[in-house]
């Protein structure tokens, strides 16, 4: 079976074992994407948000497993969470999670198209308001990447620089404003 994994943030420049084979390849499904998650270390991170996210067109890895328990297993490993915390789509034995989803049905109909059995992806939620008090907005996060000093400023920007170009959040764009002067 073919199974593919899913990437819009680090998972694509940094797979840090994730078992890919060949490149990350455009033309994922589209799903709202958006700088909307707060990480440990204070930076945002992107997730799937259907509150605020944007229409972003995805990017797929094919995965070097042939199970889909596997695949799971190897990025909720990657990504240092939980399987609870990983998506998937399994249209050979007719299985998803999250079950009630959207955007698990968008993904289900990409994988159907695309000749695919399986479809994994870091199924993190935006935690913005958990963490910092209040809804996300672009202006919102700006002001919570001004408020990072030293080392944790510079992860913060760098991972901004390392976001695939079709990610291009309207906090991106404020913060390439920013750097210009």
């Amino acid at each position: 079976m073919k199974i593919v994994f899913l990437g819009w943030g680090s998972l694509i420049w940094s797979p840090r074992g994730l078992p890919i084979v060949g490149d990350w390849q455009r033309g994922g499904p589209v799903l709202p994407i958006e700088l909307s998650r707060v990480s440990s270390d204070r930076r945002l991170t992107l997730v799937i948000d259907e509150d605020n996210g944007i229409d972003t067109v995805t990017r797929y890895a094919f995965s070097s497993r042939t199970n889909t328990e596997y695949a799971v297993d190897d990025l909720s490993r990657r990504e240092g969470t939980t399987q609870a915390c990983i998506g998937f789509v399994d249209l050979v034995n007719g299985t998803a999670n999250p079950t009630k989803s959207t955007f698990t049905s968008l993904i289900w109909e990409w994988a159907e198209t695309a000749g695919v059995g399986a479809v994994v992806w870091t199924a993190l939620a935006t935690n913005f308001h958990q963490k910092i008090g209040e809804q996300f907005s672009a202006e919102r996060g700006m002001a919570c990447l001004k408020g990072l000093n030293g080392a944790k400023r510079d992860q913060a920007l760098d991972y901004f620089c390392k976001a695939p170009e079709e990610v291009n959040r309207s906090l991106r764009r404020a913060l390439q404003v920013l750097e210009a002067y």
